[in-house]
Formats: structure tokens, C-alpha cells, sequence
């Protein structure tokens, strides 16, 4: 995923790719969560979605570069979520991102590089 990213990055900053894919909502984020509520909602595998904003596939593929805490679950649909936890600037956050939707705009901005 990490090459995802740098592909990714790589080609929009070299304006091969528009901002739009990029910007694509696909994560779910949390800023500003104390160590305490990231272990809980890791252990829970779970974040608080009132508390959330939106991430777009840019921010997301850099935070799965940067994660330092990582789990999983699956719910009753058989969906797949990924969450993931680190600090930026000594400041705790937690993501959680449904993976069909990483692989849907991953490949949609794939699409948009290759036509």
C-alpha cells in the first residue's frame, strides 16, 4: 500500500492525476483523540463515527504509510475494516477504512492515470 501511495503521489504532484480521485471520501478519521480513547476504540475495533471527519484517498493511503497501531474486523455484511492508529505532531489519531472502498477509489484513480 505504501507503493500505492507514492504512485499515487507521484502522479498527482507531477499533474498526470487530477485532485479529484484523490480527494475521493475513504476513511473515516479521528484527530485529536486521547491515547486512552485510540487503545479503546482499537480494542473495540470500533471508532466513534459521531466524533469523525472524512479522509480522502490521499490522506488515507498516508496514514497507512504512517500507522503505528494496526486491527481489523469484519461485520455482519461481511464487510472488511481497517484501523489504524499513530500520533502526528505528538497528537494521537485513529482511522478506520472499509476496504472495499480503499480498493474502489485506488483503482478509480488508477483509471484516471491510465484511462
Amino acid at each position: 500500500m505504501t507503493k500505492l501511495f507514492e504512485i499515487l503521489r507521484g502522479e498527482q504532484d507531477a499533474g498526470h492525476l487530477a485532485a479529484a480521485p484523490m480527494n475521493a471520501a475513504t476513511a473515516l478519521i479521528i484527530n485529536r483523540v486521547s491515547i486512552t480513547e485510540q487503545q479503546k476504540m482499537l480494542s473495540l475495533k470500533k471508532i466513534d463515527r459521531t466524533r469523525s471527519t472524512t479522509l480522502g484517498l490521499r490522506d488515507a493511503l498516508n496514514k497507512i504509510a504512517h500507522y503505528k497501531k494496526a486491527t481489523f474486523r469484519v461485520d455482519k455484511r461481511n464487510a472488511h475494516y481497517l484501523l489504524l492508529a499513530g500520533t502526528y505532531n505528538g497528537k494521537p489519531w485513529i482511522v478506520e477504512i472499509l476496504v472495499s472502498r480503499l480498493c474502489s477509489n485506488s483503482a478509480a484513480a488508477i483509471k484516471a492515470i491510465t484511462g
